[in-house]
Parts: structure tokens; sequence; C-alpha cells
């Protein structure tokens, strides 16, 4: 669709639309494409048509960008769409992004026209201030947002990581941390141990990650607080962590969980608990062991790198427990629908930049896979019962 004359760039930033009065969230051919396809620019268009016709002033139209067309889009409301209609989620929008697409017909259409680096992407909903929209009662939906919790140091690389989390003294009391190294997972019994397997799979370029309990960190604003502690009343001991890794590593598909609060030697009986169901099949493990374990609230924020990331809801995840993960290159329009229609999730998280990260809600129950997708990446985050 060729520009109208509506959309300003000379000058400016960011491409403005006359029309909608307001600035699109990208610059470049496709932002503005996009922009001109989405449904509040159409709209616009017909109000101000119809204001011509009947010689009125054109009344200014309300700002919307291409993020409210795509909120339209997720939630159905925004009528029948043209065959490749699309539109840009908010984070495809700060990246700077050009070759995601978020509706299956626009994927679709990319792949026809011979798009080899053509990406799909259905974000979760992305909320600016979280806490402005939940408060601090965590939501049963999965939401994208850039209002971040705090890591005193981002460490950029094994060797820093080290020095800063599992180094004795460097970060109190905390216990070694859990390593996978080429997909099998130990528990070292002393941070020695841990930095020499470590550095022994960093220099024999293994796949790994590393997760450290870090006391200091700092969370969001909407994550629910009784004390200024790190981990206080309903929060889940020692899964206040930084986890770096090196490569595509991932752990399956799963839903975190974690023992219930105790009392001493006894579980406590509470029913406001969400208790595992066992005949889940990701819990066969679990039920084996005779186990009790609770589903838990999670939140991780992408510092450094970036992870694929997979969510179905509870009850509707379909993919195999041990299957590999499906990178970008392998999602078809059809398993692109398949998840869409299942209410799932499939998309990048990463930072902005190096000070501006993402941070990502999983509710207790969602089903989740995070696959690395660089040679280094950090995030850092908690849990809650």
């Amino acid at each position: 669709m060729a520009d109208d004359g509506t959309i300003l760039t000379a000058g400016r930033d960011r491409p403005y639309c006359t029309v909608c009065a307001c600035d699109l969230p990208a610059d470049g051919p496709k932002a503005i494409k996009q922009h001109l396809k989405s449904k509040p620019h159409k709209q616009a268009q017909k109000k101000a048509a119809a204001a011509a016709e009947r010689g009125e002033e054109e009344e200014e139209t309300a700002a919307v960008c291409p993020a409210a067309a795509a909120e339209e889009l997720q939630q159905g409301t925004g009528g029948e769409e043209e065959e490749e209609e699309d539109y840009l989620c908010e984070m495809c929008a700060r990246l700077g992004k050009q070759n995601t697409y978020h509706t299956v017909a626009a994927y679709r259409a990319a792949l026809e026209r011979g798009e080899e680096d053509a990406e799909p992407c259905l974000p979760p909903p992305f909320h600016r201030s979280a806490k402005a929209v939940h408060g601090t009662d965590l939501p049963r939906a999965p939401f994208m947002t850039t209002e971040n919790g705090w890591v005193p140091d981002v460490p950029e690389d094994l060797e820093e990581c080290l020095d800063l989390y599992c180094n004795v003294g460097a970060n109190g009391d905390n216990q070694p941390p859990n390593i996978d190294i080429n997909g099998v997972n130990t528990k070292p019994k002393s941070l020695s141990k841990a930095r020499r397997m470590l550095q022994q799979a960093e220099a024999a370029e293994d796949l790994y990650w590393a997760a450290l309990a870090v006391d200091a960190i700092k969370h969001p604003a909407w994550w629910p607080r009784q004390s200024t502690k790190c981990v206080g009343t309903g929060d889940v001991p020692q899964f206040n962590q930084v986890i770096v890794g090196n490569g595509p590593t991932d752990i399956g598909i799963h839903i975190d969980n974690a023992p219930p609060p105790c009392m001493g030697k006894h579980v406590r009986k509470d029913e406001t608990l969400d208790f595992v169901d066992t005949e889940d099949p990701q819990y066969e493990g679990v039920k084996l062991l005779g186990m009790n374990r609770v589903h838990v609230h999670t939140y991780i924020t992408m510092a450094r790198g970036k992870k694929w990331v997979i969510m179905m809801p509870p009850g509707k995840n379909f993919f195999p427990l041990k299957s590999p993960f499906p990178p970008p290159r392998e999602v078809t329009p059809e398993l692109m629908a398949r998840i869409q229609d299942a209410g799932g999730y499939y998309f990048a998280l990463e930072p902005v930049d190096d000070t501006q990260h993402a941070t990502l809600f999983t509710p207790k129950g969602w089903h989740h896979w995070l696959l690395g997708a660089t040679d280094w990446h950090v995030i850092f985050g908690a849990s809650r019962f």
C-alpha cells in the first residue's frame, strides 16, 4: 500500500501520521506500511472523509499507535482483517525489528514472498506500567513489561559472573548454584566445585547454564512485597536467581513448581495453594517420587542476550515433554495458528539495550519453554506461591 502523503518523515526521528495525529513506534518502510493498513488508521481515514463530505472541519483524531491495533487484533475486536494485515508489537517497535510478523496470514505471505529472515511473533500483552494495570495483585494471564526490577551487576561473561555470584563471601550465604552442562543437571557441593565445572565447560565450548541464588535482587514495583527484603513472606526460597547460560540451552516445556511452604518438618496444609495435578504428564517424575509440589508465579527479566519463548495456557500444551524446541525457521504458519488457537504465545525475549531490560510474567499453571538464542544470556527473577 503506497503512502498517500499522510506520513511525514522529513526532520523527524520517527514517522508521523497526520490522519491519526501520532508518531509511529518505528521507522522504515515496513512500519509505515503496517500503520497504513491498520484498523485505527483506516477508521481515522473514514472519519476524516465523512467530515469532509459534510463540509465540516476535520476533528483531531485521537492518537492511536500500532500497539493499539495489535491489542485489537489479539482480542479479536478489530473486525475482519485483510489477508496480509499485520501490526508491530510494542517490543518489536522498540527494537526496530522489520522481519517479524504477528498474524498467521502476514507470516504466511512473507514466507511465500521468499523472505528468508521472516520470524513469527505472538507475544503476550505489553504493559508499560504493570503496577498501574494490576497493582500488586498478580493476574492469571502472562504479560511483558519494561517496568523492571534491578540487580546490582549484570555479568558480561562467565568469569565476571563467577566473581560476582559464585565466590565465597561475595554473595552472602547462598548455596552453590544449580548447573546444567550439555543437558546433564547437577548440584555441586561447594562454590569452588561449581566454579571449576563451569570454567571447564566454557573452555570445552560446552552448552551450559547456571542458576545462582542472589539476595541483592530488587523486585519490580508490581511484584507483591510485604517488606524490603529480597525473600519474604510468600516468596519461594532460593528462587531469587540470576541465571546465566551459553548457547541454545533449555530445560524443555514445564510449569514452574516448588515444594510447598513448611512449618518445621511438617508441610502446612493450606487450601489456598494450587497443588499440582499429579495426572499431568509434566509431573510424571514428581508422582513417581511421591512428592507434593505446588505451582508458583514467576517473573524473569532478560538483561543480556536473547531467548525464544513458548507459552501455553494450563491444560492446553500440545508439545511433547522431550521434544526439541522449534526455532523460528521451523515454525510453519500452521504451527503458529495452532499455538494462537490454543491461547498460547511464541516470541523472542530480549532487552531493548543494556539499561532497558524486558520482563516476562508467567502465572502459576502456565506451561513455558525458553531456549537460549545467543552465545551469552543473562536473566534474573523470582517466584511466589
